[in-house]
């Protein structure tokens, strides 16, 4: 009977490791998700749920896959946000340090969008061009996203 409820404990124990704890909503994706009210994390992916913790969507940020992969001027982080359906629904530059006139250009280009409505599989294998006259800006990115993409699992 000992070694019955010893075995209970331990399996009570090692099942409380591996839940997931909801946690509040990170500020970056609130715009995303309007009606989010939590989020749990698991293997460098935001599961986002609305307040009868329905999922509503999944996040990704790009950080720490992507450390080292530089834009014009430095790190050129993402927000790779995805649907239910498990697309990428935007992706969003978070504050980085390359100049304003090249990341304007580069969103004007229409590069953020490129991956809209693809799966990660789709969107990985997806060729995408730089945007003339932001091409160290749109190679960070690109980039970026690749990692982002590599290390998250839908």
């Amino acid at each position: 009977m000992k070694n019955l409820l010893i075995a209970i404990a331990l399996t009570f124990t090692f099942a409380g490791c591996n839940a997931q704890k909801s946690q509040p909503v990170p500020d970056d994706i609130k715009p995303a998700f309007p009606t989010a009210q939590s989020v749990t994390l698991k293997k460098n992916l935001y599961t986002v749920s609305d307040n009868k913790g329905k999922v509503i969507g999944y996040a990704a940020y790009s950080k720490p896959a992507s450390d080292g992969i530089n834009g014009f001027k430095g790190e050129t982080p993402l927000l790779v946000v995805f649907g239910t359906d498990k697309k990428v629904k935007q992706v969003i530059l978070l504050p980085n340090m390359d100049t304003p006139g090249y990341v304007e250009h580069m969103k004007k280009g229409g590069l953020l969008n490129a991956w809209n409505g693809l799966t990660p599989k789709e969107a990985l294998s997806k060729d995408v061009d730089a945007v003339a006259g932001a091409t160290y800006t749109s190679r960070g990115v690109i980039n970026t996203m690749k990692k982002t993409l590599e290390n998250i699992k839908l």
